[in-house]
């Protein structure tokens, strides 16, 4: 009978500080696009290349290159769906000087296309989905030599704006 007694002592001041806690919040407020944090002016802040004509694929960082103030891409992303080139970056060029962008899908993401004014398009994969709280943002896109991808390229951006 006292072991009872002891376990209900010890329960009732756990019962009470539990049904003391707040309502936790249901609503986790208003929708938004993912993706929709692309809109701003980037500044490539990094690079990685890897070597996929390897068995084992071989990276080499070379964001030291890259952040340097003449050799990184500069872009800006407009709301309708649109960008501007206001730096030439060093390396391959899929962005072209303008052009139109586009997510594969609305909701989620994954790749994004690219199509410059006058040029062939490209597809890129997102490394991540920018959110307007997010500071870098990534792409990763593959060069072709005779028709045949011989490299991989990752660029990582940094909000300006």
């Amino acid at each position: 009978m006292k072991a009872l007694s002891k376990i209900f002592l010890l329960a009732l001041p756990i019962a009470l500080a539990i049904s003391c806690r707040p309502d936790q919040p249901t609503d986790p407020g208003p929708a938004y696009g993912a993706g929709d944090g692309i809109v701003g002016t980037w500044r490539q802040s990094g690079a990685t290349i890897y070597d996929i004509t390897l068995p084992v694929p071989e990276a080499q960082d070379v964001s030291a290159y890259y952040s340097r103030p003449t050799n990184g891409w500069i872009i800006t992303f407009n709301e309708d769906g649109t960008y501007m080139v206001d730096q030439k970056g060093k390396g391959p060029n899929p962005f072209g000087a303008n052009g139109t962008f586009a997510f594969d899908t609305v909701y989620y993401p994954t790749s994004i296309s690219i199509l410059p004014d006058g040029g062939t398009g490209t597809t890129m994969e997102m490394l991540n989905a920018p959110r307007a709280t997010d500071v870098n943002f990534g792409l990763s896109f593959e060069v072709e030599k005779c028709d045949v991808p011989v490299s991989k390229y990752e660029f990582i951006f940094t909000r300006q704006n």
